[in-house]
């Protein structure tokens, strides 16, 4: 999951957020304790009802409603994934773990937005079991695709908790990743509308979405399998 944010916003968002954050006296947001019901929102709101907590993560899509210019989707679907064809997955560089596929797919489609004058600092979350790993693609990319090596300038990992950016992002996928299971699996999920909202027309706000179900993953080779490769 990505955001790319005008420079002028930094400030406006984090501010913004944060006063969120104090308003409901969390230290920060994750959407696995928001999610449950069955514990008080925060330690001010209760919200264990379904359009309760609605409400009140409605107040936090609308801030990242109002202050990014572009979130970016990329949900795979592990299962489907694991079983794609081993030459499909060399393409992507080889692993089994699909957060590389999204990492890659983001990264593309970020630097396909922005205009060439344009640069991008790309953070992610500090996990260690993918961070080396992230580096490495990111150096790769940053050989084969010169316009990726132009437009990108950094690459950095910060805890989330420090980080209201993240924490958005965490929202983020976190609706989609629902929202995802929801058309693969017709999983039902309680925070639809919340999805909605998120995702509403806007002039402010573009989407850039890709779910890889196992339709998309079985084009995806199909197609690479009729390029012959250098």
């Amino acid at each position: 999951m990505a955001f790319v944010r005008r420079p002028q916003n930094y400030w406006l968002s984090k501010d913004a957020w944060n006063s969120l954050l104090r308003h409901y006296e969390l230290p920060f947001l994750t959407m696995k304790r928001a999610l449950r019901r069955k514990i008080p929102f925060s330690p001010t709101e209760g919200a264990k009802e379904r359009e309760e907590r609605h409400a009140v993560l409605s107040r936090f899509v609308n801030c990242v409603r109002d202050h990014f210019e572009l979130g970016v989707a990329i949900v795979v679907d592990v299962k489907a994934y694991r079983e794609w064809p081993e030459r499909a997955k060399k393409r992507v560089g080889g692993s089994d773990n699909p957060h590389y596929l999204a990492f890659i797919t983001g990264t593309a489609v970020c630097t396909k937005y922005v205009g060439d004058n344009d640069r991008l600092s790309l953070v992610c979350d500090d996990d260690q079991a993918t961070a080396e790993n992230c580096y490495k693609i990111y150096q790769r990319l940053r050989v084969l695709r010169p316009d990726i090596k132009a437009k990108f300038i950094a690459l950095t990992f910060a805890d989330d908790e420090q980080f209201p950016a993240l924490q958005a992002a965490d929202l983020f996928a976190s609706l989609f990743r629902l929202e995802a299971l929801r058309q693969w699996h017709h999983e039902y999920y309680e925070h639809v509308a919340l999805y909605q909202e998120l995702t509403a027309p806007s002039p402010t706000i573009k989407w850039g979405v890709q779910l890889y179900g196992n339709d998309t993953l079985h084009y995806f080779d199909q197609k690479w399998s009729k390029i012959r490769r250098p």
